[in-house]
């Protein structure tokens, strides 16, 4: 999994293509390297060995090219969060990989997780399935209250794997009506295109304000960002990073978001 925030994203539009051309373009530099140096896939979860190019191609078109394999493994080499995935995918087993993704994130400096000035309450735009969000400290509490995978049961997700399928079809079901061009994104769309309102969302949760408000534009982001993911997985298939969420917090019918590591979820 790996690899998808307000208003202040808007005050540094300007710079935004620049920051994101100039990683595009460090990216594709040590992709390059990365497969002179190793062609042909050895490690657990790479199955591929996907040209540089294929990273801004259509998911579908890549798919095309490796028949058999699912995006997960494609691009396993991108990320550990892909090839544990595809582990996971493989053998039909996710909490492994849940435990991996928090136990990864604990011991890791990952600045969207930041923390600021105390748990925030984000009133939301309207359409959204909830008015207001409260209790939330980073942004992996926002991506997973909505994209709604917390609105699932935490055990299942964890340890039933053909209800873990079920209900990631769904979502992607879902996702295909939210989201602009979704049989045209490509892993690119998820491993550059988020950083400039990700950046924007960290500068929001840790300032001192409780209240904040989230624009469209960052609900957006957060579905794109899913979407990528149902798109690795041809919308078939189990979704990691649902099992991931159940694992690492909750959500109570009135919004308000919780963390295990806070003691505010059950365990599971």
């Amino acid at each position: 999994m790996a690899h998808a925030v307000f208003f202040l994203f808007l005050c540094s539009l300007s710079l935004a293509h620049e920051c994101q051309d100039e990683a595009s373009a460090v990216w594709q530099l040590q992709l390059q390297s990365a497969l002179s140096a190793n062609s042909e896939p050895s490690e657990p979860g790479i199955c591929a060995s996907p040209a540089p190019e294929d990273y801004d191609k259509p998911i579908s078109a890549v798919l095309e090219e490796f028949p058999g394999h699912d995006g997960w493994c494609i691009f396993g080499a991108a990320a550990d969060w892909c090839s544990t995935c595809a582990i996971g995918r493989k053998q039909k087993d996710m909490r492994p990989y849940a435990e991996g993704q928090i136990k990864k994130i604990e011991t890791t400096e990952y600045k969207y997780l930041q923390t600021g000035g105390g748990p925030k309450k984000v009133l939301l735009p309207e359409g959204t399935s909830y008015e207001t969000l409260t209790n939330v400290r980073d942004y992996h509490d926002l991506f997973c209250a909505l994209n709604g995978f917390f609105n699932v049961s935490r055990p299942a997700a964890l340890d039933d794997f053909d209800y873990l399928v079920q209900v990631s079809e769904h979502s992607c079901l879902a996702l295909q009506s939210k989201v602009w061009n979704y049989f045209g994104l490509s892993i690119n769309n998820l491993l550059l295109d988020p950083y400039p309102l990700g950046d924007a969302l960290v500068e929001i949760l840790t300032s001192d304000q409780p209240v904040v408000h989230l624009n469209q534009s960052f609900v957006d982001m957060f579905h794109y960002e899913a979407a990528v993911q149902c798109r690795l997985g041809n919308d078939k298939g189990a979704l990691c990073v649902i099992s991931y969420c159940a694992l690492r917090g909750c959500m109570g019918p009135d919004g308000a978001v919780g963390q295990i590591k806070h003691g505010e979820c059950p365990p599971v």
